[in-house]
């Protein structure tokens, strides 16, 4: 449902925050609109939700997914390492090095890095470009999860001295 009805609202020009399940910003409709920066996660996750019956469901991995505005990104996300040829290599057919964790990120790189999809929850649009999305991205011939292409904003600066 969401992989209609997110487009469908952006076409019509209608605010939204929904809940939705974390892998629903891997839609094709929903990404696009994410890279685009047309929609965005929200502030917090909600992590469960009281029915009229007083019942409690636990919501797992879902995310607020939301075009309203608001000022409230996370924080910078501290860089600490450096770049490396051998920690982070080139994916075989996109120009990107691939990093395993986001951890890994160098604060030293200017080129395109593909990170894991869950890098959204340390998203903000002030350290970070969003570029694209990679379904099977391959590392020396090895198959990779998907992952989000990111661009630092400040490379070669250490995340403290912003």
């Amino acid at each position: 449902m969401i992989k209609e009805y997110v487009p469908q609202l952006l076409k019509h020009r209608k605010k939204f925050l929904i809940i939705a399940p974390q892998h629903s910003f891997e839609y094709a409709g929903v990404r696009k609109a994410l890279i685009d920066g047309k929609i965005w996660q929200g502030v917090n996750h909600p992590k469960e939700f009281d029915t009229l019956s007083l019942k409690t469901f636990t919501l797992g991995n879902a995310r607020w997914m939301t075009n309203l505005e608001h000022n409230k990104w996370p924080e910078f996300y501290k860089l600490e390492r450096r770049y490396s040829k051998i920690k982070h290599p080139k994916i075989d057919d996109y120009n990107a090095i691939y990093i395993n964790s986001i951890k890994e990120i160098p604060y030293n790189y200017s080129g395109n890095m593909a990170v894991p999809f869950y890098f959204l929850d340390k998203y903000n649009p002030n350290q970070f470009e969003l570029i694209h999305t990679i379904n099977r991205p391959r590392v020396k011939g090895q198959i990779k999860f998907k992952t989000l292409v990111i661009k630092n904003k400040f490379p070669n600066v250490k995340t403290e001295t912003i």
